[in-house]
C-alpha cells in the first residue's frame, strides 16, 4: 500500500522500501501500518461502531534541549510536536504530521537540531530549532488540523522538517558525538546509523529483533530489547561485544523465581550508570485470582529498575516500586533525584526518590524502593528534568507541559475522552491492569504456568479480535465480554465493565496498529516459502486474511487448541502456545517433552510433515512467515 505524506514535511507518498535503497531527501519511502478490515465483536461492537486507528501509551516523549531554552513534546496520538521556550514558559513553534506519524523518542545533535522517531511511517524527522525565528508560514487558531494551545490568540510558527525512511519500525533513537550522527534502532531488528541530513543509512546492521532503545555510553552503544530486557553492547561498526540482562531475583520465600521482561526505559546517568526501568515476571505456578503486586510473593509481575555501572558486567538490582503500569523514567543531571510515571485508578502515580538511595544501598529486591507517591489528576505520559533540576511532566488530553510547583503551560485542545483506553491502562485493586501484560498493546512475551491451563504464552491483541473468536488459546471464550469475565473479574479481582466500556475497550484493542514484517513480501525465498507453507497443508487451517480459521484442533502439541492467527507471528517469541521454540527454526526442530507425550515442539505430522523438508525449503518457509 501507499502512505500518506506526513502533513507539514516534504515527503511524497512512496512504496514501502528497505532504508538501504531509500530515494532522495527530499523523497524517502515511508512505511505505514495498515489496518485490515475489522468486523463486528459479538456482544461487544456492533456493526455501526466506527472503528478508528488508536495510539497505545508510549513514554520518552519530552526533551530539554543542550541549552536549556527548549522542551520539545511529542504527542503520538495527534502526530503533533510543540517546542516550549521554558523561560518564557509558552509554546513557541509547533510541527504537524500525518495522523499514522506516532512521533515518540528524541534525540539532539550537536548543532542543536532536534530528530524525532515516527513510529508509525517507519521514519525519522529532523527539526531545525533556528526556524523558529525564520518560519513564515504560521499555525493559527483557524487550522482544525493542529492541536495548539486553548486559548490562544495569537499564531505560532508552524516548524516543516525533514523526513527520512528508516525501518518497518523504529524505535529507539540517541546521538552518538564521537562520529556525529544518529543512531536508531527498530523493532524489525535493524540498527542503523544516520550523519547530518544524509538521506540513507550511513550504515546498518541487523541485530535481535524487538529493539526498544539505545543510548550512547562510555562502554559503547548500548541497545535494549523491549519484551526480555535484555541489553546489547555494540560497537561502532556493529558488532555485539557482550549481551546482559537484569538479575533473576527469589521471592521473600526463596520459592519463587522473578525474571526481568517489558523494559519501558533505558537511559544513562550524568555519571555513567545505565538504568533499566523493567518488570519482573512471576516463574511460579498461578491459580485463580493470582493477579497482585503486593511485593514479589504471590505477585504475577511487578515494577522495578536495575543499574548497571560503567565497565560492570553485572547489574545492581532495586526493590519493587509500587503498582499500575509503567510509563517514563527521568534521571536529574543535576542532582541525584529520579522520577517515575505510573498510572493509576483514574490518575497517574508519580514515585520520586534519591537514585543514590537505591543504587548504593539498595533493598532487598522484593523490598519497596524508597520513593515518595504524589497521585496526579489526568493522565500524565512523560517526564524530564531541566537543567535547573525542576521536573516538567507531559499532560495528554488536553495537551500540556507543567513545570511542577509552577503550573501547567497549555498545548493542544481537548478531545474527546478514549474510555477504552483508561479502562485498558487502569489498574485494578491488585495493582494490575490489560496493559501490565500487554505493554504498548502487544505482549509481554512471557509464558505464564497456570495451574489450571498449564503453560500458556500470552496472547497479542493488537488484531481484530472480532475475526479471531472464540477467544483464548483453549477458544472458550465467546467473544470480549466472556474474556473479561475471566482475566478482568476472576484473575485480577475487577468487576465487569459497562457493556458500552466494553465496546470502547474492544474498539481501542482493534485500532492499535500492527508492524510492518521485518521481511518484505517480494523478498527472496518468500513466494517459495509460501509454495512450502501450502505444500505442507498449513493453509488449511491458517486461512482468509488473518490466516486463521477461528477453530479448535489438536495437532500433537497436547490437547485440542485454536489455530492463532500468523499475522505478525515473526515478533511474538517465543513461539506456540506453551513458548517452547525460542525461534521459528526451533518450531521446526527435534524436540521431547515426555509429560505432554510430544515428539516435536510444534506437534506431530497432524501439524504439517515439516520433517520432509530440506534445509532450503525451511530457510524459505521462515523467510515467508517472518513476511507476513
Amino acid at each position: 500500500p501507499e502512505s500518506p505524506a506526513a502533513a507539514g514535511s516534504n515527503v511524497t507518498p512512496a512504496p514501502i522500501a528497505p532504508p538501504v535503497t531509500a530515494p532522495s531527501v527530499t523523497t524517502p519511502a515511508v512505511a505505514t501500518n495498515q489496518l485490515l478490515p475489522v468486523a463486528p465483536v459479538p456482544s461487544a461492537i456492533s456493526p455501526a461502531t466506527e472503528l478508528k486507528p488508536t495510539t497505545p501509551l508510549i513514554g520518552g516523549t519530552l526533551l530539554v534541549t543542550r541549552s536549556g531554552q527548549f522542551a520539545i513534546a511529542a504527542a503520538p496520538s495527534t502526530g503533533t510536536v510543540y517546542v516550549v521556550d521554558l523561560q518564557e514558559r509558552a509554546l513557541v513553534a509547533v510541527t504537524s504530521f500525518s495522523s499514522l506519524a506516532a512521533p515518540t523518542q528524541m534525540a539532539e545533535d550537536a548543532q542543536g537540531r532536534v530528530h524525532i522517531v515516527l513510529r508509525g511511517v517507519g521514519a525519522i524527522a529532523t527539526l531545525d530549532l533556528q526556524q523558529i525565528e525564520t518560519a513564515t508560514t504560521r499555525a493559527t487558531p483557524s487550522d482544525s488540523d493542529i492541536a495548539y494551545a486553548t486559548g490562544q490568540q495569537t499564531s505560532v510558527p508552524l516548524l516543516t522538517p525533514t523526513t527520512r525512511a528508516v525501518c518497518a519500525a523504529p524505535r529507539g533513537i540517541a546521538y552518538d558525538e564521537v562520529d556525529d550522527s544518529i543512531v536508531v534502532a527498530c523493532k524489525s531488528g535493524e540498527l542503523a546509523w544516520f550523519t547530518a541530513l544524509e538521506p540513507t543509512a550511513t550504515r546498518q546492521v541487523k541485530l535481535d529483533l524487538d529493539l526498544r532503545d539505545v543510548v550512547v555510553h562510555d562502554d559503547g552503544i548500548l541497545v535494549s530489547t523491549f519484551k526480555n530486557a535484555k541489553v546489547m553492547v555494540v560497537d561502532r561498526s556493529g558488532n555485539v561485544e557482550r549481551t546482559l540482562r537484569p538479575n533473576t531475583v527469589s521471592d521473600e520465600s526463596a520459592t519463587v523465581a522473578y525474571e526481568p521482561h517489558v523494559s519501558q526505559r533505558m537511559v544513562t546517568t550524568s555519571s555513567g550508570q545505565l538504568v533499566v526501568q523493567h518488570q519482573r515476571a512471576s516463574r511460579g505456578a498461578l491459580g485463580a485470582g493470582y493477579y497482585n503486586t503486593s511485593g514479589c510473593s504471590g505477585g504475577v509481575s511487578h515494577n522495578t529498575f536495575s543499574v548497571l555501572q560503567s565497565g560492570a558486567t553485572q547489574f545492581k538490582s532495586a526493590g519493587v516500586l509500587p503498582g499500575g503500569v509503567m510509563l517514563d523514567f527521568a534521571i536529574s543531571d543535576e542532582s541525584d533525584q529520579f522520577a517515575v510515571l505510573a498510572t493509576a485508578d483514574g490518575q497517574t502515580a508519580l514515585y520520586q526518590g534519591s537514585f543514590a538511595a537505591v543504587t548504593d544501598d539498595a533493598p532487598a529486591p522484593c523490598e519497596p524502593a524508597p520513593t515518595s507517591t504524589l497521585f496526579l489528576d489526568g493522565q500524565v505520559v512523560s517526564a524530564a528534568f531541566d537543567h535547573s533540576d525542576r521536573l516538567l511532566l507531559l499532560r495528554q488530553n488536553p495537551a500540556a507541559l507543567e513545570i511542577v510547583g509552577t503550573g501547567p503551560i497549555p498545548l493542544g485542545r481537548q478531545t474527546a475522552r478514549n474510555d477504552g483506553m483508561d479502562l485498558f491502562y487502569r489498574p485494578t485493586v491488585q495493582g494490575v491492569a490489560c496493559a501490565t501484560c500487554h505493554p504498548e498493546g502487544e505482549e509481554d512475551g512471557v509464558t505464564w504456568a497456570f495451574v489450571q491451563d498449564g503453560m500458556r504464552r500470552t496472547q497479542h491483541v493488537a488484531a481484530p479480535l472480532s475475526q479471531t473468536a472464540p477467544l483464548h488459546w483453549n477458544g472458550d471464550r465467546a467473544d470480549m465480554t466472556a474474556l473479561l469475565e475471566d482475566t478482568l473479574v476472576t484473575r485480577m479481582r475487577s468487576t465487569l465493565p459497562e457493556p458500552a466500556q466494553i465496546v470502547s475497550l474492544a474498539s481501542f484493542m482493534e485500532g492499535l496498529p500492527r508492524t510492518p514484517p521485518p521481511v518484505p513480501r517480494e523478498a527472496a525465498g518468500v513466494a517459495e516459502g509460501r509454495a512450502v507453507f501450502e505444500q505442507l497443508g498449513c493453509d488449511g487451517c491458517h486461512s482468509g486474511e488473518l490466516l486463521t480459521d477461528n477453530q479448535n484442533h489438536d495437532v500433537g502439541t497436547g490437547g485440542s487448541l485454536q489455530t492463532p492467527s500468523l499475522v505478525g507471528v515473526v515478533y511474538r517469541s517465543p513461539f506456540m502456545h506453551d513458548g517452547c521454540a525460542k525461534t521459528l527454526r526451533e518450531r521446526f526442530s527435534d524436540y521431547t517433552d515426555l509429560a505432554a507425550e510430544q515428539t516435536s515442539c510444534g506437534g506431530d505430522e497432524r501439524h504439517g510433515a515439516w520433517q520432509t523438508l530440506q534445509e532450503t525449503q525451511l530457510d524459505q518457509l521462515i523467510n515467508y512467515l517472518s513476511s507476513l
